[in-house]
């Protein structure tokens, strides 16, 4: 996986199957869309929010590794260019 990508890999994955990441873009006016489509375990409505803060996780570590910066990570990174990142499961 391309370094620029190991930040939004699918961290929950379904253990069965390969993770997949499909990214597209659309441009709409002066903005730009990019849609991140994984096929991991999804989010619940209640943990929407939080998966958005640092070094919150949803899983316990044992189970799933990672450290719960991934998307707090992202979300910097798209505020810091006036931008918005929501999930959608």
């Amino acid at each position: 996986m391309p370094s620029s990508l190991r930040a939004i890999r699918p961290a929950y994955r379904h253990r069965d199957r390969p993770p997949e990441i499909q990214i597209t873009s659309r441009e709409e006016g002066d903005f730009h869309e990019f849609v991140l489509t994984d096929n991991g375990i999804g989010v619940s409505p209640q943990q929407r929010v939080r998966i958005f803060q640092m070094f919150q996780r949803l899983h316990a570590e044992k189970n799933l590794p990672g450290r719960g910066i991934g998307l707090a990570y992202c979300k910097k990174i798209v505020e810091l260019y006036a931008g918005q990142i929501w999930v959608n499961s």
